[in-house]
């Protein structure tokens, strides 16, 4: 909704009953007189004429009984005349009797907007008596974009009901010709009474209404009456219903939808939420209000004043996300809305609007969350507007309008604002300033108190400051836990914590969240010789821990024994050293083995992981013993071998001299070739005689 400026409303005026009482033998001025009237108030639409003619009958009856003085004297009061409201723009005011005679009546006109008929009964009534008073008057419309307060053409009318509230009880009746809807707004509904209708005309009435807390903005409708048209933007239909005649109003409106609108659904960033055809309706309801338009979530219609105003038509098709589904406070989607349009104004090239000038220290000043009424105070109203966009964009000032966007859309998803992967599936969350709030600090990543000094000086009420102290305090220990976990993010528990504003249970949570981080921490250093990664699961249980980390503690506890059996069995490994043992470890591939325990690790099979850890160890545990069988069985292996050699030695050289001592030339043994004893062969035993 957009408001349209603080001298629109009429005022409600009270007229106030001014009647004079005399007495016998004494007279005496009745400063608060006793009477009880009945009005009853009848507004018929006259398209033709392009008017309002209004007729109020009156009766009022005295209700001041005479008073006796004592000495047989008394009192005697009556009543001389009625003052009655009307409105400043009313023409051929006629006030008669029952019987039609014309009464006298005077005008005080004092008062901006309101015209004071001071109207002289024909005779004086007095106790119980009833005069009986007739007004009529004509309220003309205006043209569209006039100034006039009235509208009424073929397919609307458009006007102000309001009574004197000094009437003890009234009805109110709005005649139209057929075809009229009623759209009206106010405290009580209008009733169709087709019975009582005369042929041709439609007949709505509130009956029984209190005047003093009576309000009503008629607004009678013929739509098949209206110019409509249908313009498609990006598979989106929108109808576009101007009045008869006001071709300007609706080339100004198409012009604005098809060269603006696809900009605005991508600044906002969320899809298209009307399901049906979105549509768009002239009308001076707004205006009657001191509002320049708004939308309507249940029928998605937006009604907009007559005025050329670009920016109105952004700011109300911004309410299609911008509204109390949104957020509740007033003050966001109303700020948003001026926000959003603003900037689709000014990438079509035109000169975008600006809020007024307001102060948090004006004297109709509020806190915005305090802002929840519609039709408050309209100075204060306008205030609001203004205020609520001033505010909107010093956020935009400090964060831009694309993460104020990203704001919007996790709110439109329902999810919390500390967000994370793999969190449960979105909910309902409490969208309210402190959501709007989180949003924005957290998409924006604003780390100073940028931000919170915005919304400490326009928006909060005293009780809701100190709440600002302690978050500000948890928010501290959030960042340090992130960072902590560098790229595990905080648990679901402590953002959702978090996010509800349920500090003392999210501080509770992060300081379980930090022991969990530091026994990471060494496990990772335990891991880091062995370049090992941790298991995956171990960070998903530690990011979707709700309330209890005992599922996380535990993993946690394996993974440290998993680890430690890793990292010991690496330094064994990397401490195999001296001749035993590296006579023991020929032929093993203890590296490749603990590369697999490692893998088995990281794929989260812990048990996997030791048992193959503890193989190795159990292995290296015997490498002594294996090497020094190793060694005994070589050293065994050589000392055979050099006996042999020895014992072939020894018989070469003993066969060598038997033969010199026979005459057998035998080779010089340097020249032999040593031959394994299976295969050796004693030399022939034919020799040479010599020659005679």
């Amino acid at each position: 909704m957009a408001k349209r400026g603080p001298a629109v409303l009429l005022a409600m005026i009270l007229s106030v009953v001014s009647l004079v009482a005399f007495s016998t033998p004494a007279g005496a001025v009745i400063e608060d007189p006793d009477v009880d009237t009945f009005a009853a108030y009848e507004y018929r639409v006259l398209p033709e004429s392009g008017a309002i003619d209004v007729t109020i009958r009156l009766d009022v009856t005295a209700d001041k009984p005479n008073e006796p003085t004592g000495g047989g004297s008394f009192y005697e009061y009556f009543f001389q005349g009625y003052f009655l409201a009307v409105p400043s723009e009313a023409e051929d005011v006629v006030v008669t009797d029952d019987a039609g005679r014309e009464l006298t009546y005077e005008v005080d006109d004092s008062v901006p907007g309101v015209d004071v008929l001071e109207i002289t009964f024909r005779r004086n009534i007095f106790y119980r008596q009833t005069a009986n008073v007739v007004v009529s008057y004509r309220l003309p419309a205006g043209p569209a974009r006039s100034d006039a307060l009235t509208r009424v053409n073929d397919a609307y009318a458009g006007f102000e009901i309001w009574l004197t509230p000094q009437i003890e009880e009234a009805s109110v009746t709005v005649i139209t010709p057929d075809g009229f809807d009623n759209r009206s707004t106010g405290s009580e509904p209008f009733l169709r009474k087709p019975t009582e209708a005369e042929p041709g005309e439609s007949l709505f009435v509130a009956e029984d209404v209190d005047p003093e807390t009576y309000w009503a903005l008629a607004s009678m409708a013929r739509d098949d009456a209206l110019t409509t048209t249908e313009v498609e933007i990006d598979d989106h239909t929108i109808e576009i219903s101007a009045w008869p005649g006001d071709d300007v109003w609706a080339r100004h409106v198409t012009s604005n939808l098809e060269e603006g609108l696809p900009t605005l659904i991508e600044q906002v960033g969320l899809p298209w939420p009307i399901e049906g055809d979105l549509a768009i309706i002239e009308s001076y309801s707004p205006y009657l209000v001191g509002y320049a338009g708004w939308y309507d979530p249940a029928t998605d219609e937006i009604e907009i004043g007559d005025q050329l105003d670009s920016h109105l038509v952004f700011h109300e098709l911004s309410h299609v996300w911008f509204n109390s589904e949104l957020f509740e406070q007033r003050w966001i989607t109303e700020g948003l809305a001026d926000a959003f349009g603003a900037a689709v104004v000014e990438s079509l090239g035109e000169e975008a609007e600006e809020p007024g000038l307001v102060s948090p220290r004006d004297s109709k000043a509020l806190p915005l969350n305090d802002w929840t009424v519609y039709g408050t105070e309209s100075e204060t109203e306008s205030w609001s507007y203004g205020a609520s966009w001033t505010v909107t964009n010093a956020i935009i000032d400090e964060v831009g309008l694309e993460t104020l966007a990203q704001a919007v859309q996790a709110a439109d998803g329902d999810h919390i604002s500390y967000l994370g992967e793999g969190d449960p599936e979105p909910g309902p969350v409490r969208k309210d300033w402190r959501l709007y709030l989180d949003l924005i600090e957290n998409h924006g990543d604003v780390t100073d108190d940028a931000i919170t000094d915005i919304f400490t000086e326009w928006v909060l009420v005293d009780m809701q400051l100190p709440t600002l102290e302690t978050r500000a305090a948890s928010r501290a220990r959030y960042a340090d836990l992130r960072d902590a976990g560098v790229t595990w993010v905080p648990p679901f528990g402590v953002r959702d914590a978090m996010s509800d504003w349920r500090f003392p249970a999210a501080n509770e949570l992060m300081d379980e969240a930090n022991t969990i981080l530091d026994g990471r921490d060494s496990v990772l250093e335990t891991l880091a010789p062995l370049d090992a990664t941790l298991p995956t699961e171990l960070e998903a249980k530690f990011e979707a821990a709700e309330d209890d980390f005992t599922e996380t503690t535990e993993l946690l506890a394996d993974v440290t024994s998993a680890a430690d059996s890793l990292g010991a069995t690496n330094q064994r490994i990397e401490r195999i050293a001296g001749p035993l043992q590296r006579a023991g470890s020929i032929g093993t591939e203890y590296p490749a083995d603990l590369t697999k325990a490692v893998s088995a690790f990281e794929d989260g099979n812990l048990p996997l992981a030791t048992r193959r850890s503890i193989a190795i160890d159990e292995d290296i545990e015997q490498l002594r013993t294996r090497g020094a069988i190793r060694i005994a069985i070589v050293a065994t292996a050589v000392l055979v071998i050099v006996l042999v050699i020895i014992l072939l030695i020894r018989r070469r050289h003993r066969k060598r001299r038997n033969a010199m001592a026979t005459g057998v030339e035998v080779p010089p043994i340097a020249n032999a070739a040593f031959i394994p004893p299976a295969e050796w062969e004693p030399p022939s035993q034919a020799v040479q005689q010599p020659t005679q």
